[in-house]
């Protein structure tokens, strides 16, 4: 005991020298409890063990314990809980504002008093002491020097006021305020009535005794106040609105005025409208035009959406969209005015000269018609044709010529070319070697092709006949796909064009190749406009960012420069401005989206001015750079017109190569038409889905939806447009199209687990997911399971339905106890999935071996849960959509402070935002790469979580990176029809299993 220090024992000690007087009682069956840092002094005569500790320390609980005999004759020390040695702590700093202390600070056991600067000013509010306490907490909270002095109560409007103290009196406060008993004296102009106390006074606390009085008028109008709102005007009466005085109500950002947005105060006194309120501006849900589809309704059940919320417009096949592809909830009405679908019709055809036309004559898609000769005539041309989506009909134009004529062999001439349908033709009848005929197309229709062609001497025309389009017409993104891939070094352009039997024109190639010797500066212009709409807008990006992939963007060689336009344009990227191909597309990601007009003449002056000051740098004018430009609308120009002028100075002075690449939606053709370089330059997409498949295909070669990881419509950063159990997470909008519904064939109203689609046989998810909560020993079988793929709202049939043939959890799982140890398994399929936009694979990670360098599991980085799981503590009702949350990968340091189940195949994250709940197990936890494309690879298997869902903000997760060659394995084993492996053998580390 020698160098021990002890406190408070005196009656313990006073126990010991009198324990002669008092009866020994039996020894205790247990030892005294140990005290780290700490020692005691056992009485075993009483029972009794005195605790202190050592020095530097300071003791909590009781200091004395007894041993204690319970009724079972079981000992223990009482009271409980034991006592508890801790270091000691410094107190905080003493920060007293206008104030300050006395005293040494700020060690245990040390004293400190308190004072004001200023006495007169300033009273000390609190204890005028307080000690350090060992514990590292002062004895008494912090005072607060309190301000007597009181605030200038103001001047009164029609009135006149007075201040004095003391007997003197003053014009105004000091700077300071008002002293302690100052008096404030107020009195009204004539005709006016003071409301409230004529005097009021600064009390010692640095209050006055009454609010200022104001001056009100005879006549007068109740003032007001709007929630979410506020009130301006002039007001006649000082303080008060007075008949004539008008009241303007402005709500804040997100609300809007339900009533009138001004009052009138009449000459009674009263407003001549009742008082407005501000109410959400939401938008309701409405009832789409016949054909006409709200991509957002169709996985939303919601009937009333937000301030800002943006919906997105399309058509049913066979039909085409006339108007805007986009529209935003502005101030409780969506902007504009909305979208109609118009039936794609073909024009009437007629029978031909000599023959007959059967068919029901209708015009419509799918539309048929059959062609025939009256004897002695031979049919050219197709004898049936059908109306296609593009509005034109397939097949070649039917004619009828005469079998003596064909079988002349003295003929000397070309055969009937036919008539363009929705066109007329002029000339001779004849066709004679050296005839010509003209052509012309019907009103609402252009012409694609030669309007002249000539009988050549080999008896074949000079050219096919042209092709009349209509506004139905679009090109193929294939097509359009193949012209831009097209390595050419100058725009091919043919002595004929050809026609294939789908109306389709070819022969069109792009100007650009990435290893043309010249130098080349190729602009893009976003139209950036409200019928855009941003998710349409960033498919405009895409597009240019596959483009520009293939421009081989250096330093010396290609550059890039990008304008967004809508009302007025930006230069947004500087082709002078030295970028390589990364810090461009990083540059094409950063555009905003603006919405507003539309003005394709702001764009080309902008371009000019930019082409303008490129060639004034002395790179360039010894380089002698050209010009192209990629123009991405739906034509629609409102503001500043056709710009035909702005793009002819574009192209003649400045050489510039135009392109426009026109959505339609009644895309202004012939507008575009004069802006591009020539007629080839113009290519019309039906809708943006076009465009996106366009910009997949430039990047991908074809279109792939087995590559895994593919999510268009999630940006790695935020996870949207982002526990197993999610409580309060973020309402999906768009699908994660690998995120699958376990549920229960028994029972479909709620989902048991989340899985995800790995592979096109497999499903992962968590081991524990495969037996019943409340059965002890039982498990599901791969009957009792029923999965659901690609959609967002549960039971909406929109989802694709996937059996199980096989249950397949880690050998090592262990149910009981329940350790959440390998918690995984695959659920393989009987049939293979059919991948399409909504239902794709996610990609897994490296192995652990390999995951040094990778950007996945540091800790800090953002990372996304997605499931089903109940919103509420306790709930076994799922929701009713899709949810996404945001987590933060937590440090395995952090994660292993959890001794209780925490395992080294374990990661874990926290978020503020909310946590996993009942229904989100085996779902995923995803980071996104955000590079080339968007690639989603799940790191983590959402398995368990400490107490109640909102109690927690930490989730835990199997970290599947440990668990990558066993998944392959087993996917390799079901492809070659082996038997599972014991022991898997080591695989590469792969982004896809596919």
């Amino acid at each position: 005991m020698e160098g021990l220090t002890f406190h408070g024992l005196v009656f313990s000690l006073l126990l010991i020298e009198t324990s002669s007087a008092i009866p020994q009682a039996p020894p205790c069956n247990v030892p005294p409890p140990e005290l780290p840092n700490g020692t005691y002094i056992p009485v075993p005569e009483q029972r009794l063990a005195l605790y202190n500790c050592l020095h530097g320390f300071w003791i909590s609980g009781a200091t004395n314990l007894t041993c204690v005999t319970s009724s079972d004759g079981n000992d223990t020390w009482l009271p409980e809980p034991w006592p508890q040695c801790h270091p000691l702590e410094d107190c905080p700093d003493v920060n007293l504002e206008n104030g300050d202390y006395d005293g040494d600070c700020c060690a245990p056991g040390s004293e400190v008093s308190f004072y004001c600067d200023d006495d007169v000013r300033y009273r000390l509010l609190g204890e005028e002491s307080a000690v350090c306490l060992p514990s590292g907490n002062w004895s008494a909270p912090i005072p607060t020097c309190q301000d007597t002095y009181c605030k200038d109560p103001g001047m009164i409007k029609m009135g006149n006021r007075v201040l004095f103290r003391e007997s003197e009196l003053y014009a105004d406060c000091s700077p300071d305020g008002c002293a302690p008993g100052t008096v404030a004296f107020y009195q009204c102009d004539d005709n006016l009535q003071l409301v409230g106390e004529a005097r009021i006074t600064c009390t010692q606390d640095g209050t006055w005794t009454r609010t200022t009085p104001t001056c009100r008028p005879d006549s007068y109008c109740d003032d007001f106040d709007v929630v979410n709102g506020e009130v301006s005007g002039e007001r006649s009466g000082g303080e008060y609105f007075t008949p004539g005085d008008s009241a303007f109500i402005k709500c804040a950002p997100g609300y809007r005025v339900k009533g009138a947005d001004q009052l009138n105060c009449e000459e009674e006194g009263f407003w001549d409208y009742d008082v407005p309120t501000c109410v959400e501006s939401n938008c309701t849900r409405f009832k789409p035009a016949p054909h006409l589809i709200v991509e957002e309704f169709l996985n939303d059940n919601r009937t009333s959406f937000p301030e800002n919320t943006a919906i997105n417009f399309n058509c049913e096949a066979g039909y085409l969209l006339q108007g805007v592809f986009s529209t935003k909830c502005r101030n409780g009405d969506w902007f504009g005015r909305l979208p109609r679908c118009e039936e794609i019709r073909c024009g009437p055809l007629r029978a031909p000269m000599q023959g007959w036309m059967a068919g029901n004559y209708s015009t419509a898609v799918d539309a048929t018609v059959q062609f025939g000769c009256f004897q002695g005539y031979t049919l050219l041309g197709s004898n049936r044709r059908t109306c296609g989506l593009k509005g034109q009909w397939d097949g070649e134009p039917a004619r009828c010529v005469s079998n003596a004529l064909l079988a002349s062999p003295s003929r000397n001439g070309c055969e009937d070319p036919g008539t363009p349908d929705n066109g007329l033709r002029y000339g001779s009848p004849s066709y004679y070697v050296g005839s010509r005929i003209k052509f012309t197309c019907n009103p609402g229709y252009y012409m694609w092709g030669n309007d002249t062609i000539r009988c050549e001497q080999n008896r074949q025309w000079s050219a096919p006949i042209p092709l009349c389009l209509g506004k139905f017409y679009y090109d193929s993104p294939r097509s359009v796909r193949n012209i831009i891939t097209k390595e050419v070094d100058t725009i091919s352009e043919p002595a004929n064009y050809s026609v294939v039997d789908n109306g389709t024109i070819t022969g069109r190639a792009l100007l650009i190749n990435k290893e043309n010797t010249d130098t080349y500066i190729v602009y893009f212009l976003f139209d950036g406009s409200t019928s855009i709409g941003e998710k349409n807008f960033r498919t405009g990006i895409s597009l240019a960012k596959a483009i520009t992939r293939k421009l081989n963007v250096n330093h010396t060689k290609h550059r890039v420069g990008a304008i967004v336009f809508n009302k007025s344009a930006k230069l947004d990227i500087r082709p002078e401005e030295k970028a390589n191909e990364e810090q461009l597309l990083k540059k094409l990601d950063a555009l905003n989206y603006t919405s507003g007009g539309t003005s394709i003449r702001a764009a080309l002056n902008e371009m000019k001015m930019s082409i303008v000051a490129v060639k004034n740098t002395p790179e360039a004018k010894k380089k002698r750079p050209k010009f192209a430009a990629f123009l991405i609308t739906d034509g629609k120009a409102n503001i500043g017109g056709v710009a035909e002028k702005e793009a002819e100075e574009l192209k003649v002075s400045h050489g510039v190569d135009m392109y426009c690449i026109g959505i339609t939606g009644a895309v202004l053709r012939e507008a575009l038409n004069k802006i591009a370089s020539k007629q080839d330059n113009v290519f019309i997409l039906r809708d943006y889905d076009s465009l996106q498949w366009l910009a997949e295909t430039l990047t991908n070669g074809t279109i792939d939806y087995s590559v895994c990881g593919v999510s268009y419509s999630h940006d790695p950063r935020t996870g949207l447009e982002a526990e197993g159990r999610i409580l309060h997470g973020t309402e999906v909008k768009t699908i994660w199209p690998w995120m699958v519904e376990i549920s229960l064939k028994k029972d479909k109203s709620e989902a048991i687990c989340g899985g995800t689609i790995i592979h096109k046989k497999f499903v992962l998810t968590a081991a524990h997911c495969m037996h019943p909560e409340d059965v002890k020993g039982n498990e599901y079988t791969a009957e009792d399971l029923r999965l659901q793929a690609g959609f967002i709202t549960r039971n909406d049939g929109n989802a694709t339905e996937l059996q199980v043939e096989r249950i397949i959890k880690h050998e090592q799982y262990n149910r009981t106890p329940k350790t959440f140890r390998n918690d995984i398994a695959l659920l393989q399929l009987k049939e293979e999935i059919s991948f399409k936009p909504n239902v794709r694979p996610i990609c897994l990670p490296p192995t652990k071996d390999e995951i040094r360098g990778q950007v996945f599991y540091k800790e800090g980085k953002t990372a996304f849960v997605i499931g089903w799981g109940a919103q509420e503590d306790g709930s076994k009702v799922s929701a009713s959509s899709l949810m996404h949350l945001e987590t933060q990968i937590a440090s395995r340091e952090f994660c292993s402070s959890d001794k209780g189940y925490f395992h080294e195949r374990m990661m874990c994250s926290t978020s503020s935002k909310g946590n996993v709940c009942n229904g989100d197990s085996g779902g995923p936890l995803m980071q996104g790469v955000h590079s080339d494309e968007k690639i989603w690879t799940q790191v983590g298997i959402v398995s368990w979580s400490r107490g109640a869902c909102s109690s927690s903000n930490t989730s835990y997760y199997t970290d599947v990176s440990f668990y990558v060659n066993w998944i392959q394995s087993h996917i390799m084993n079901a492809s070659i029809g082996a038997a599972p492996m014991e022991a898997p053998q080591a695989a590469s580390a792969a982004t896809a299993v596919v």
